[in-house]
C-alpha cells in the first residue's frame, strides 16, 4: 500500500516525540545512577569554525546532528540550530567574542561565540544539564510544534486513533467539516476498508448536509496508532462526471452519422467511436471498446486489409508516424483505394490538447458516379470529334463549354489550353476576326445571354479567305446552345443571292 504524505508527517511526528521523550529519560536515568555532573566542561557542547565550515567539534555535536536530522556544516545551518533559541546570533560569523542569551529569560543557557585568529569557538553551556540532551529535545518539541502546526494548517481532513479505533486526534480540516456522529461512524468503516486493502486509496461520498461528498481515504498504521487522510476530490469526481457526460452525449449525437469517427486522446488512446466506425471497417466493439492506442488501431485496420496495402511493414509503420504527425500538427487527408474496391477518404484533425480525431467515409459510390460520368463526358467528346461540322457548346452563363476536332482544326482555336474557362465573347471576337462583318455574332450573343431565342435558326458566315459557311444556332435543354459552321452548299439561286446580299459577292 502507498504510503499517503500527510500519514507519513504524522507518522515522523510521532516517532520523533517518542524518539525524544525517550532519549531524554535515558539521560534522566543515567544521571540518577551516576555523580551529579559538577564541571561544565565535560557537560558543555563545543563547536570549532573555520574557514566556513564546522572543522570539529566535541563528540555529542554528531550525535545532535544525527537527533535533529539536520546537516551541520555551514554558518547558516548553524544559524537555523541556533538562532531560534539565541535571537542575537549574528548574521555572519563574528571577529569580536560574543555572549549570547537566550530569549526565554527562564532559560538560564549561555552560548558563547569566542573569536580567534581565522578561528571561531562556540560553546554551549546548560546550567546544571548536558548541552546535548537538552537543546536536542528542544530542537526536536520545536520541529514537532512546527509539523502539527502545518498538519493542522492541511485543506484535508486528518485524524488519529488508537487501537480501540477511538479518535484521539483531529486537525482543523476534519473539525469544520462538522461531520455528524453517524458520518464519522461512515469514515470509520471506510478507514478500516481502506486498511484492510492493498489499494493506496479507497474513494467513497458521503451525505453531508445534503450533498454528496467525495473523498480518497488512507491510512498508516505505526503500530500503536492509525494516521488517516481524507483527500477531498468532489471537484475530480465532478469534472470527470461531465466528461463521461459530455462523451456519452457526443456518441450519441455521432451515433447516427455515416462517417465513421475515431478520436485519440494526448496518449493516443481511443476514447470515442461511433457505430459508423465498426459498419465501415469491420473492426469489433470489444476491440474498440479496449481503448487501443493509435498504432494498435492501424494495425487492427491493416489485418482486415482495410489500409493500402504498402511493400513491407516497415514501410507501414514509417506510414503510421507519418499520418499521426500531419493528423497531430496540419491534419491529414488522403484517399485510399482498396483492394476490394471500396474507396475512403481519411482525414485527420488535431484538436486541442494534443487529440487527434480521425474521419472515414465511403466514397465509393462517388468515385463510381464520377468515373461514370467522366466516362460518359469521353463518350461524347468522341462522338462530337466524329461529326464533319465544326462544333463550339456554350453554357447559360456564357462560357465555352465544349468543342469538336473539327472546331479546333477549322478556327485554330483550342480552349482547352487556356488557364481560365474562356467566355463567349472572347470565343466570338476572336472567329469574328477572321471573317467578314456579319450580325451572326450577335444574334449568337442575343441567344446565350438574353435567353431570347427557343428556336432553331441559321446565317451565313463567310472567313477572310474566301470559305463560305452556315452557322446554325440551336438552344439545348436547361440554357445550353450549339453552334455548328457547316460548308455552305447552294441549292438554289435564292440561297446564293443571300450570300451576295450579306457579303456583296
Amino acid at each position: 500500500m502507498d504510503i499517503d504524505p500527510l500519514g507519513a508527517l504524522m507518522s515522523f511526528l510521532g516517532s520523533l516525540v517518542a524518539a525524544a521523550l525517550v532519549f531524554l529519560l535515558v539521560v534522566l536515568l543515567g544521571r540518577h545512577e551516576r555523580k551529579k555532573v559538577t564541571g561544565q566542561a565535560d557537560s558543555a557542547l563545543k563547536i570549532l569554525f573555520k574557514d566556513d565550515r564546522v572543522l570539529d567539534a566535541s563528540p555529542s555535536f554528531a550525535l545532535l546532528a544525527e537527533m535533529t536530522q539536520t546537516p551541520i556544516e555551514t554558518w547558516d545551518d548553524l544559524r537555523n540550530l541556533f538562532a531560534w533559541r539565541f535571537p542575537n546570533w549574528p548574521e555572519n560569523p563574528p571577529e569580536k567574542t560574543l555572549e549570547l542569551l537566550p530569549e526565554d529569560s527562564n532559560d538560564l543557557a549561555k552560548l558563547t561565540l569566542q573569536a580567534g585568529k581565522n578561528v571561531l569557538r562556540i560553546t554551549l553551556v546548560e546550567q546544571g544539564e548536558v548541552a546535548l540532551s537538552k537543546h536536542a529535545l528542544m530542537v526536536g518539541m520545536r520541529r514537532n510544534a512546527k509539523l502539527v502546526s502545518m498538519i493542522d494548517q492541511s485543506p484535508d481532513p486528518v485524524w488519529e486513533t488508537d487501537l480501540t479505533g477511538a479518535r484521539v486526534w483531529e486537525n482543523k480540516a476534519y473539525r469544520d467539516l462538522g461531520l455528524a456522529p453517524e458520518t464519522q461512524d461512515v469514515f470509520q468503516k471506510l478507514m478500516s476498508a481502506s486498511l484492510q486493502s492493498d489499494l493506496p486509496a479507497h474513494r467513497h461520498a458521503i451525505d453531508h448536509k445534503g450533498q454528496s461528498l467525495w473523498f480518497d481515504f488512507s491510512a498508516f498504521f505505526d503500530g500503536q496508532s492509525t494516521f488517516h487522510h481524507a483527500r477531498d476530490v468532489s471537484v475530480e469526481v465532478a469534472a470527470e462526471t461531465a466528461r463521461l457526460s459530455f462523451v456519452q452525449s457526443l456518441s450519441r449525437t455521432f451515433a447516427y452519422l455515416s462517417t465513421g469517427l475515431a478520436v485519440f486522446n494526448r496518449n493516443r488512446q481511443l476514447v470515442l467511436f461511433n457505430p459508423a466506425l465498426v459498419d465501415l471497417t469491420g473492426l469489433n466493439v470489444e476491440f474498440l471498446s479496449s481503448r487501443p492506442d493509435l498504432a494498435s488501431f492501424f494495425d487492427r485496420l491493416r489485418d482486415l486489409h482495410m489500409v493500402p496495402e504498402p511493400k513491407n511493414y516497415g514501410d507501414w509503420r514509417e506510414e503510421i508516424s507519418r499520418i499521426v504527425q500531419s493528423s497531430s500538427e496540419t491534419g491529414y487527408a488522403e484517399t485510399w483505394n482498396l483492394t476490394d474496391g471500396v474507396t475512403f477518404r481519411v482525414t485527420g484533425r488535431p484538436h486541442p490538447e494534443g487529440a487527434v480525431a480521425f474521419l472515414f467515409d465511403d466514397i465509393s459510390n462517388e468515385i463510381l458516379q464520377t468515373r461514370r460520368f467522366r466516362a460518359q463526358l469521353d463518350l461524347s467528346q468522341s462522338a462530337l470529334d466524329a461529326l464533319p461540322d465544326a462544333i463550339v457548346l456554350f453554357s447559360p452563363g456564357g462560357n465555352l463549354a465544349l468543342t469538336n476536332e473539327r472546331y479546333r482544326a477549322l478556327w485554330d482555336h483550342d480552349p482547352e489550353t487556356a488557364l481560365v474557362a474562356e467566355d463567349m465573347q472572347t470565343t466570338l471576337d476572336a472567329l469574328a476576326t477572321l471573317c467578314r462583318p456579319t450580325p451572326v455574332w450577335d444574334r449568337i450573343v442575343e441567344a446565350v445571354q438574353n435567353n431570347t431565342s427557343k428556336m432553331y435558326w441559321q446565317g451565313p458566315v463567310q472567313r477572310l479567305d474566301g470559305q463560305r459557311l452556315i452557322c446554325e444556332v440551336t438552344p439545348l435543354e436547361q440554357g445550353n446552345v450549339m453552334v455548328r459552321f457547316g460548308e455552305a452548299q447552294f441549292h438554289t439561286s435564292d440561297e446564293g443571292a443571300e450570300f451576295k446580299h450579306q457579303f456583296g459577292s
